[in-house]
């Protein structure tokens, strides 16, 4: 189970909730991105792909957009005042899959459930219970 911290929302890939019986509201929440190399970067991994090897010049891409996806999505759950994002799940799609485009370009969409827990009033303060 992998839990990542974002502003007082936690995000995490696993399926579970804490507690169950404490949930008020569930709503599915995304975030999207379309990202794509610059000319310089396609020309270095082409030389890459041409001699064999691995092709950081993509992955450095596709890092910056699943970490844009997931700050998209949580903005949305923040929006939704949600206490935790669950089952998060991250989708990849390469949007020119023939290589006819000389700059490959890939489309990242981050989705989970956003989770708002009850909260119980106790001496004038609000507590979360979970």
């Amino acid at each position: 189970m992998c839990i990542i911290l974002f502003n007082n929302i936690s995000i995490s890939f696993s399926k579970k909730t804490v507690n169950p019986a404490r949930v008020a509201s569930a709503q599915l929440v995304s975030g999207s991105v379309v990202v794509a190399c610059d000319n310089f970067k396609a020309f270095v991994a082409g030389l890459k792909n041409f001699f064999g090897g691995n092709v950081s010049a993509y992955e450095t891409v596709l890092d910056r957009g699943r970490r844009e996806a997931l700050l998209r999505m949580r903005e949305y759950a923040v929006a939704l005042k949600a206490d935790v994002v669950i089952n998060t799940k991250i989708e990849t799609v390469v949007l020119d899959p023939l290589g006819k485009s000389q700059n490959p370009k890939v489309s990242i969409i981050a989705y989970g459930t956003a989770i708002k827990y009850v909260k119980w009033r106790r001496s004038n303060k609000s507590i979360n219970i979970w």
